[in-house]
């Protein structure tokens, strides 16, 4: 062996041992997959090639499945090790034909299922029954979105299997805002739609016309159309004018009570001080005064009217 040969067998052998340890310190394995027949190969639900095929993954636990053309599948669970390489074989048995087999479909949201060409039925289907062969089954949802896919259905056997449809992204509607305040705070209606009360800031509205009451606790409202621009925010501020003040209408009476001497003066069951009590603020109607002086008591019985004064003298013997 030459010296130009040891060289390259050694630049071979480090640069190996390079691409080993970057692989180690990126967390990543080789994964080597062969089949008979040649299947499609998943891993954790990701179609990665067709066999035989050598795919790198992270490593850790992962899911490997082989799928045929005719329908027949098989899952693998595998752990994998950082920087290194896993070898996956595998001989699918021969398929059975003749006899009956069953085919059980779900899918979301649900979809009207065609079994070669035909309408048989929607999602969710259970236990279809058919001949034992190929079938190129067809899935269509209301929306308009399809589905296929060639399945063997073995004799005797509930083949099932499940497809979500890719959600269609909706596009965001176009809006504007709204910031309203009102002195004194008031609720707000937009459109017809309690949206709180004021201050309000940042009311999610559709561009264009938009209605605005606002409405105080004491019954006050002011009403506002607006036009609202696309992606802009509309002010709206409000100071309700203050309603007049209503005199104030007297709904009580007055006591006057007085005594030859001082005696302790109890009204309705309540003691109220000592005589002479120049003004005692009463409701309107009959009212009990009792007054104590000395061992002795005197009882009367007196009605008041609202905004007059009742005067109430008792001599003691």
């Amino acid at each position: 062996m030459t010296l130009t040969h040891i060289a390259i067998a050694t630049a071979l052998l480090l640069l190996g041992s390079v691409t080993a340890a970057q692989a180690q310190k990126a967390g990543r394995a080789t994964l080597i997959v062969k089949s008979k027949p040649m299947a499609q190969v998943y891993v954790d639900g990701a179609s990665v090639g067709t066999t035989p095929c050598k795919v790198t993954v992270v490593a850790g636990l992962h899911r490997v499945e082989l799928r045929t053309t005719d329908g027949r599948t098989q899952t693998f669970r595998l752990t994998f090790t950082a920087g290194k390489k896993r070898t996956v074989s595998h001989r699918f048995p021969p398929a059975r034909k003749g006899g009956t087999g069953y085919l059980s479909i779900t899918s979301t949201p649900w979809a009207q299922v065609f079994v070669g060409g035909r309408a048989v039925g929607t999602t969710p289907m259970s236990r279809y029954a058919l001949t034992a062969r190929s079938y190129l089954v067809e899935l269509k949802t209301s929306n308009g979105q399809t589905y296929s896919r060639r399945v063997y259905v073995l004799a005797k056997r509930n083949n099932v299997f499940h497809h979500d449809f890719p959600q269609k992204k909706k596009k965001p509607a176009p809006a504007a805002w709204l910031w309203v305040r009102s002195r004194p705070p008031s609720k707000v209606t937009v459109n017809g739609k309690p949206v709180g009360t004021t201050p309000l800031r940042d009311i999610e509205v559709r561009p264009g016309k938009v209605t605005v009451l606002l409405t105080t606790p004491d019954g006050r409202r002011h009403k506002r159309v607006m036009f609202v621009p696309k992606d802009k925010t509309a002010k709206l501020q409000h100071i309700f004018t203050p309603r007049p003040r209503k005199a104030l209408r007297v709904r009580v009476g007055w006591l006057m009570i007085t005594a030859n001497r001082r005696a302790r003066v109890n009204v309705d069951g309540k003691n109220v001080g000592f005589t002479p009590i120049r003004r005692l603020a009463v409701n309107p109607g009959k009212h009990r005064v009792i007054l104590r002086s000395g061992g002795k008591q005197r009882t009367v019985y007196v009605h008041t009217t609202a905004r007059f004064t009742k005067r109430v003298h008792i001599r003691f013997r």
